[in-house]
């Protein structure tokens, strides 16, 4: 069982990360035509495709890695990729969450 104290770590852990990714995200995008830039006109040639793919997702996971000291699972990336950074880190976060608490039940049982 994860301890209140272990909780509040990994809260605290997920919202940094959060604002990593985030970062991250407004870096890859600035300057690059990201969903807010009207310099393309009104062509709807990118309308069906995502805003974060599965494979831009995927480079998010050296961050992901190094933040919260663990090995990424690609398999947590949504196939097809996300409709916006909002929906990436909606998606991600609890599946880390469930991921680390699982590991520190599992360190502790062992124990």
């Amino acid at each position: 069982m994860v301890s209140p104290s272990e909780a509040q770590d990994l809260d605290e852990d997920l919202a940094g990360l959060e604002d990593e990714l985030r970062e991250w995200w407004d870096q890859k995008n600035s300057g690059l035509g990201g969903a807010d830039d009207d310099s393309m006109g009104d062509t709807d040639l990118w309308g069906d495709l995502p805003e974060i793919d599965s494979k831009t997702a995927a480079q998010a996971a050296p961050i992901c890695e190094e933040h919260l000291d663990i090995d990424f699972d690609m398999s947590m990336i949504q196939e097809g990729g996300y409709e916006s950074v909002d929906d990436f880190i909606d998606d991600l976060l609890p599946q880390l969450r469930e991921r680390i608490s699982d590991t520190q039940t599992q360190d502790d049982d062992s124990e």
